[in-house]
């Protein structure tokens, strides 16, 4: 069945903060330490929740000064200001609030799914780099199912589809709403994820983004928590420059 929408700025924030905090809970129950000055994070698994959180602190920073607009908190004529709007015409501040939503979900999932995939990728090629000789496959989907596998994680074909949801959305997004990939269809926790090869996808707003990020943290926690993983004792160093990283 359907996903029940979000229906305004503040509903998405709040379930925005609830995300945020499993993030923060998961982070703190692995306990990672800094390392060099006690100041950066270079260990990728570390890196990638501190990451994923403050993206997510990033959109209700935003999405807050809808929420006061909507409120009534803030008057309308300063919030114009604050974009850069001199004047609008009668009613088009939904189409600027709608405009700040898409721009937002397709900024936050994409971020979302390169920190995943990049941790994930990096911790495939430390397990089992020397065990296939070879590069690790590009294909997100196929990552997922040798990493998990590694891991003797159970459930590994179901899991996959899980990690692949935010992907499959995310490509949507940057296709006018086409899923031009391989048709899959899953359900989430009674909510409906099918990506029709060729169609437009109906499963890629704020309830589903939020839905689908909550499922893969569930499956990250088991892959960071494994004992391979927990195993490894030295920074798995990230592959590309963030905050966190010394430039």
């Amino acid at each position: 069945m359907p996903c029940p929408p979000l229906k305004n700025f503040a509903e998405v924030v709040e379930k925005l903060v609830s995300l945020q905090t499993r993030f923060e809970v998961l982070f703190n129950s692995l306990d990672y330490k800094r390392y060099d000055d006690g100041e950066y994070f270079i260990d990728v698994r570390a890196a990638t929740l501190v990451n994923c959180r403050f993206d997510i602190q990033i959109n209700i920073m935003i999405m807050n000064l809808f929420v006061q607009v909507e409120q009534g908190t803030l008057p309308l004529d300063q919030f114009k200001k604050m974009l850069g709007i001199a004047e609008t015409p009668e009613g088009s501040m939904s189409v600027i609030g709608l405009r700040f939503s898409q721009y937002l979900q397709l900024t936050l999932v994409t971020a979302f799914q390169f920190r995943l995939e990049n941790m994930l990728t990096i911790l495939l090629e430390k397990l089992i780099k020397e065990k296939l000789k070879k590069k690790v496959t590009r294909d997100y989907n196929e990552k997922v199912k040798l990493l998990l596998t590694e891991l003797s994680i159970e459930c590994v074909e179901r899991k996959a589809k899980v990690m692949y949801v935010l992907q499959c959305i995310r490509s949507c997004l940057h296709n006018n709403g086409v899923h031009n990939n391989p048709s899959m269809t899953i359900t989430i926790d009674d909510c409906l994820f099918s990506f029709l090869k060729g169609q437009r996808v109906r499963c890629a707003g704020w309830q589903h983004i939020i839905l689908a990020t909550e499922a893969a943290l569930v499956i990250v926690e088991q892959i960071l928590k494994s004992p391979k993983v927990a195993a490894i004792i030295e920074p798995l160093p990230l592959s590309y420059v963030e905050p966190d990283s010394k430039l």
